[in-house]
């Protein structure tokens, strides 16, 4: 296991230089504003006699000043649509973008606020009257984006599978919308031989607090922190209890590449935290398509349809699976389990204008394994994972 740990430090690490030197490069540039803009729109307008003899266009103007240098071109529009599901969500889909926020856009948390907004005309209109579409309020606060999963680990050769469904919600305090609280709850039914010493069922309770800052159109931040237990409510020493947490910075180059760099704390026994960096690119001449690759936890997403804020979607993509959890042995001792496995998914997912959402995917996992803190690892066969759910 410690190899493993040891490459996947050494990627984020790579790509956190790799992110740097291209920050630092593209602050070395003028920053591009509409008096940019216009100026270059006015050279257009200019004779340049250099121009005109290897171009048709017949000259309009002379421009006293001579040619000007460093024009920086106007970046084309386009909208960047990113979302994100062992490691937490790295890209806050669901929190205003910093356009969004230092524009003032009215109610930006209808929906997604990194896609494009407004009525489209070829969308049906949403039913208002739909249960699904409405937000609930109470106390202050309003609760929305419930999410509803369920995914199987069938056993192996080894016997050893996992069942696990999860739900959970999403809370925003009414004066402060830029935070988020987010309630979860997951079962998981342990599928073992009797070699194997493991409880029945194991449980994840926990309440993840993110919090969304933009300080400029280019920069923001994003961090978050989850304390719950982890156990099978047999053991309930303080082992069960974990302090997830996540520290991002995103870099906005353009509309079509942001940067990120951060870490990702994961308080397990194989691995405390990685480092969490990458960018997010949409080519713009495939504006269908967008690379997040964000290490530990990537994907390429492909548009098949979109409308609104509404789209289907397919991705694939890899992702650092598995937990820490406290248990009881069968002779009533109190110990530590760990599962580690990567999977390699292909999904689809598909949303609506009344913002229900349902997602299915598939997925190859390898590199299984059990670690006790007293016992040698034992290593379990390769599987694969079959996972549905549904947002709104």
């Amino acid at each position: 296991m410690q190899p493993r740990i040891a490459v996947l430090h050494v990627i984020g690490v790579l790509l956190a230089v790799a992110i740097a030197s291209a920050i630092r490069a593209e602050e070395s540039q003028p920053e591009w504003t509409p008096e940019h803009a216009l100026k270059q729109y006015q050279s257009q307008l200019v004779y340049d006699p250099n121009r005109a003899a290897t171009t048709s266009r017949a000259p309009l103007a002379t421009d006293p000043n001579g040619p000007q240098e460093n024009e920086i071109p106007e970046p084309e529009i386009a909208p960047v649509d990113v979302a994100m599901g062992g490691v937490p969500d790295l890209i806050p889909s669901d929190f205003p973008s910093p356009d969004d926020r230092l524009n003032a856009v009215p109610n930006p948390y209808s929906g997604n606020p990194l896609s494009s907004s407004g009525s489209d005309p070829c969308c049906p209109p949403a039913n208002e009257s739909n249960w699904l579409a409405k937000e609930f309020s109470l106390f202050g606060t309003t609760w929305n984006k419930h999410l509803f999963t369920t995914s199987v680990i069938p056993a192996s050769q080894d016997g050893v599978g996992f069942t696990s469904l999860e739900i959970g919600t999403q809370i925003f305090p009414n004066a402060f919308p830029l935070l988020r609280v987010s309630p979860r709850f997951a079962w998981h039914f342990v599928d073992r031989p009797d070699s194997i010493d493991l409880p029945a069922n194991v449980y994840d309770t926990a309440v993840d607090v993110a919090l969304f800052l933009p300080f400029n159109k280019r920069w923001s931040f994003f961090g978050g922190l989850a304390p719950g237990l982890y156990t099978d409510f047999d053991n309930m020493s303080s082992d069960a209890f974990r302090l997830i947490g996540r520290v991002l910075f995103f870099y906005k180059r353009s509309e079509f590449l942001k940067y990120a760099f951060g870490f990702v704390y994961l308080d397990r026994e194989d691995i405390s935290a990685l480092p969490a960096v990458g960018a997010v690119w949409t080519p713009e001449s495939a504006p269908n398509l967008t690379f997040e690759i964000m290490f530990p936890k990537p994907r390429i997403k492909y548009v098949l349809e979109k409308c609104g804020e509404a789209e289907n979607f397919v991705y694939l993509g890899g992702e650092l699976g598995g937990g820490t959890w406290a248990i009881q042995e069968r002779n009533g001792r109190d110990t530590i389990v760990t599962y580690n496995d990567l999977k390699l998914a292909l999904g689809y997912e598909k949303s609506n204008p009344e913002g229900l959402t349902w997602f299915l995917e598939t997925a190859y996992v390898f590199d299984r394994s059990l670690e006790y803190p007293d016992q040698p690892e034992v290593d379990l066969s390769n599987s694969g994972m079959v996972r549905v759910g549904l947002k709104y």
